[in-house]
């Protein structure tokens, strides 16, 4: 329970400080909604027909029910979740209200939904290429940001040294390389560091060792954070829950203290 408190408390505070002293703006609701906009739009493209009245107009209070279905993409919330309209209060309690009522109608349909939206990040299965952009830049992020040239948008430019050229090459190699080694390839899927993270955290509660057990619910909340998120396994989100991998392996030596004696000798 401590824990538990200690958890909040910091996440509070970090988003107050965030927020308020730092100033970033706060994103828009619908992105914590990835899940249960995608549970709605495949209930519309498996089940319109089954739909009534009233389920159609509370889902059209928030998207055009007519291209919902066809712009489902199972493991990308996007095409939805960016065209969704919440333009009152009383849009939003409308369609909870229906979703609600729509999951004790079609559970199995909401279920899919959500493994779909979800399962590489908990799953092994064939993951998405190396180089596969904005879902999976393996471990050199130069990948995702155009290749080793340079990247532009019209919010930022991003462009590389010329001198760190040859660098940047090596890393790139030895990450194809080490992509395609068997067992070592493990490292590039997302589903390896969940259950790790999962077995260490197992193994502090079977030693009793509760202190430690802040570091993995932290870790956690992370993974659980990318379950929810607007895309389906990508590396990208995930990169922060590797990186801490090393780190739980140290978590879980154990560490003793051995008292030394010192002979105090007055000469």
């Amino acid at each position: 329970m401590i824990v538990i408190v200690c958890l909040l408390s910091l996440y509070w505070g970090y988003n107050w400080y965030i927020f308020n002293i730092q100033d970033v703006q706060q994103g828009s609701g619908k992105e914590a909604l990835s899940i249960v906009l995608q549970q709605t739009a495949r209930t519309v493209r498996d089940h319109k027909e089954d739909l009534e009245r009233e389920d159609l107009e509370a889902i059209g209070g928030i998207f055009d029910v007519e291209v919902m279905g066809e712009m489902y993409n199972p493991i990308l919330s996007d095409p939805i979740k960016d065209n969704v309209r919440f333009q009152s209060r009383q849009d939003a309690v409308r369609y909870m209200k229906n979703y609600f009522h729509l999951l004790t109608r079609f559970p199995l349909s909401y279920l899919e939904a959500a493994i779909a939206q979800s399962y590489g990040y908990y799953v092994f299965v064939p993951r998405q290429a190396e180089h596969a952009g904005n879902w999976n830049s393996g471990m050199t992020y130069f990948n995702w940001l155009g290749g080793y040239g340079a990247f532009h948008s019209e919010f930022f430019d991003l462009s590389y040294v010329k001198k760190t050229e040859v660098v940047r090459d090596v890393l790139a190699n030895w990450a194809d390389i080490w992509d395609n080694l068997p067992l070592l390839s493990l490292t590039d899927t997302c589903a390896f560091y969940t259950w790790f993270i999962v077995l260490s955290g197992i193994y502090l509660i079977c030693r009793k060792r509760f202190c430690e057990l802040i570091a993995i619910v932290a870790l956690l909340l992370m993974v659980v954070t990318c379950i929810a998120s607007p895309v389906n396994d990508c590396f990208r989100y995930f990169s922060p829950v590797a990186a801490a991998a090393p780190l739980v392996l140290l978590l879980l030596q154990e560490w003793k203290c051995e008292d030394v004696e010192l002979d105090k000798k007055i000469y």
